[in-house]
C-alpha cells in the first residue's frame, strides 16, 4: 500500500494542516474562490484579514464611546436643565445649625465682647463682637495667608468690625502657622472648616458661602483689598432689595476670552435664554443668604454634582459664571453693578501708555470700592510699589463701546508679564488719574507695611516661608490670568 503523499498520477495528494499532529486533525474545506462553487454546491466567503478584524472592532468601540459621550451630554443638559432647580444640597441644612457649629468650634461664649478702638482687640476681651447678621468670609490655604492677613489688618485699620471667616482644609492648611494664629488672637478672625472631600479648587468659595454661619456675607478673595470699611454695602438699596450684588469681569460679548457670547452652547446647556450682559468676576460676591436658598442649592448643584460636565466641557472658567447661572436659572433677584471694572497699574513716564496689573470694582453708586490685585500678587519678595494711576471708563461713555484686553508688558513694561486695561489709544472713553487723586491714595503704602509686618511675624517666629513657591504660585495665577481677568 503506498505511503501518504504517494499515489497515481492524476489522483489528488491528500493535504494535512498543522504539524505532526496535523495528520489527525479533521480535514479541512479546501478554499474556493468567490464565484465557484464547492463540492457541497454552498456558496463560502473568503476569511477577513485580521487589519480588517481590528478595523472593524476599533470602529465599533468608537461609535459605542460616541454613545456614551452622547448619552452623558444628554443626562447632564436634563439634569442642568431640569433637576438642578429641585436640587437640595444638604438635607440636614440649618442656618441654626451652621451658627451652633461656629461658636462650638471657636469656643464662643454666648455674650460678645467688642473691638478695642483702634482696630485692635482690648487686652482684656476674648473675641470680637459678633454678629450673625452679617459677615465677610474668605477662603484660604498657606500661600494666600500673606494676602489675607494683610486683607484683615487693612480692614480692622479702616474702623471695619464685621466678624469674618476663614475656611480652610487640613491637607492645605497648617492652623499653627503664626499668621493665622494672630489673626485669631488679635483681629477678630474665626476658623471654619471645610471637610468634604468634593469642596476643591474654586468651588471651595461655593461651600463656604453656603455653610457660612453669617445670614449676609460678602466674600472676598485674598487677594482683593477694600478701599474703605466695605460693611456699608449691605444698607445699600441694591443690596436689601435684590439680596444679591454681584460685579462684571473685563469681558462681554463681542469680546470675550471665555467663549461666552450669544450663540455659545453654555446657554443650552445650563439652560438658559442668553443674556446680553458682563460675564461676572467673582473676587467679590455679596449675598443674603436666607433669601436666596434656592439659588444657593442650584449653585451647590453646579458645583458638587459629578460629574462636572460644565468644567469637562469648559464651558465656563472654574467659577466665574457659575453665581449669574445659578442666580438666572432659578428666577432669583441680583443686581449687578452697572459700571464696568477699572485698572489700577502703571502709565510709562514718557509715552501715554499704560499697564494695569490690578482689576478696580466699584459700588453701586460708582465709587471705588475694591483693589482686585488678581495678577501680580503679593508676596514676601513682590512687594514694590505697582499703583502709580487708575484707569477708569467714563460714565458718559456708551457700555456698547467698553473695550479693554490683555497683553504681554514686552519691552515697555518689562517688569511685568501680563497688562489688562486700554493700554493706548484710552484717552477718548476712559480717564487715567494718579492714585493722589483718590481719597485712599496712601493704601498699597499701607498694605506693603502689613507686609512687612507680616514678614516680621515669620522672622520672630523661626517660621520659613518659600519665596520660589510664592513666586510659582503667582506665575500660574498669572498665567490663568491670561484666560481670565
Amino acid at each position: 500500500m503506498p505511503e501518504h503523499g504517494a499515489g497515481r498520477k492524476g489522483t489528488p495528494l491528500p493535504i494535512y494542516v498543522g504539524g505532526a499532529s496535523g495528520r489527525h486533525a479533521p480535514r479541512k474545506k479546501p478554499f474556493v474562490k468567490r464565484g465557484s462553487r464547492s463540492r457541497s454546491g454552498d456558496e463560502s466567503s473568503p476569511p477577513k484579514k485580521k487589519g480588517v478584524i481590528l478595523t472593524e472592532r476599533r470602529t465599533w468601540n468608537l461609535l459605542w464611546a460616541l454613545f456614551i459621550i452622547a448619552f452623558v451630554i444628554c443626562m447632564s443638559l436634563l439634569s442642568y436643565n431640569i433637576l438642578s432647580t429641585d436640587y437640595e444640597h444638604d438635607t440636614n441644612f440649618s442656618y441654626i445649625r451652621n451658627q451652633e457649629v461656629f461658636r462650638t468650634r471657636n469656643q464662643l461664649a454666648d455674650t460678645p465682647i467688642p473691638l478695642g478702638a483702634d482696630g485692635l482687640k482690648n487686652e482684656s476681651v476674648g473675641q470680637l463682637e459678633l454678629s450673625f447678621d452679617r459677615g465677610i468670609v474668605f477662603v484660604i490655604y498657606e500661600k494666600l495667608l500673606l494676602g489675607a492677613y494683610v486683607s484683615v489688618r487693612s480692614l480692622r485699620a479702616m474702623g471695619c468690625t464685621l466678624p469674618i471667616e476663614m475656611w480652610y482644609k487640613t491637607s492645605e492648611t497648617n492652623v499653627e502657622h503664626p499668621l493665622l494664629r494672630l489673626m485669631v488672637e488679635e483681629f477678630g478672625v474665626y476658623l471654619r472648616l471645610m471637610d468634604d472631600p468634593l469642596a476643591t479648587h474654586f468651588y471651595t468659595k461655593l461651600y463656604a458661602i453656603f455653610y457660612s454661619a453669617f445670614d449676609n456675607v460678602l466674600l472676598l478673595d485674598a487677594d482683593n483689598f477694600a478701599v474703605r470699611d466695605p460693611n456699608y454695602l449691605f444698607d445699600t438699596t441694591e443690596f436689601v432689595e435684590k439680596g444679591a450684588i454681584f460685579w462684571p469681569d473685563f469681558w462681554k460679548p463681542g469680546n470675550t476670552i471665555f467663549n461666552i457670547h450669544k450663540n455659545s452652547y453654555v446657554w443650552d446647556f445650563f439652560g438658559l435664554d442668553y443674556v446680553d450682559m458682563f460675564e461676572q468676576e467673582s473676587g467679590q460676591v455679596m449675598i443674603n443668604r436666607r433669601m436666596h436658598y434656592k439659588a444657593l442649592n442650584v449653585l451647590m448643584y453646579y458645583g458638587f454634582s459629578l460629574p462636572r460636565a460644565h468644567e469637562d466641557l469648559r464651558l465656563v472658567w472654574g467659577d466665574k459664571d457659575l453665581f449669574r447661572f445659578a442666580w438666572l436659572k432659578s428666577k432669583s433677584s441680583f443686581y449687578m453693578t452697572p459700571r464696568p471694572p477699572g485698572s489700577a497699574g502703571t502709565k510709562h513716564p514718557d509715552y501715554d501708555l499704560f499697564c494695569g496689573v490690578t482689576m478696580v470694582q466699584h459700588d453701586p453708586s460708582g465709587r471705588v470700592i475694591f483693589l482686585h490685585r488678581n495678577t501680580e500678587k503679593l508676596t514676601y519678595a513682590n512687594n514694590r510699589i505697582l499703583w502709580t494711576h487708575i484707569q477708569q471708563y467714563k460714565r458718559t461713555s456708551e457700555l456698547a463701546d467698553y473695550y479693554v484686553r490683555g497683553a504681554n508688558g514686552g519691552k515697555v513694561f518689562p517688569q511685568f508679564k501680563r497688562c489688562f486695561g486700554k493700554d493706548v489709544h484710552y484717552e477718548k472713553l476712559f480717564t487715567l488719574k494718579p492714585m493722589s487723586a483718590f481719597p485712599f491714595e496712601n493704601l498699597e503704602d499701607d498694605l506693603l507695611r502689613f507686609a512687612a509686618a507680616g514678614a516680621e511675624v515669620l522672622r520672630l517666629d523661626g517660621y520659613q516661608e518659600k519665596d520660589s513657591e510664592d513666586n510659582a504660585e503667582g506665575n500660574k495665577g498669572e498665567a490663568q490670568e491670561e484666560k481670565k481677568e
